[in-house]
């Protein structure tokens, strides 16, 4: 029983890892998706200049 329980544990402990890996890389490629994508923050910007003019 005692095994059961640790590989249970591990599989768990596993997937929580793998888990963290897989956010941490999806946060990564959407940073570098809007550094790719530079426009898109000036035209945001101009809009705000325009509301506030």
């Amino acid at each position: 029983m005692i095994a059961i329980l640790s590989y249970v544990f591990l599989a768990i402990y596993l997937a929580g890892v793998l888990y963290t890996i897989g956010l941490f890389f999806y946060l990564m490629t959407q940073r570098k998706g809007g550094e790719t994508l530079p426009p898109s923050k000036p035209r945001k910007l101009m809009k705000f200049h325009r509301r506030a003019a």
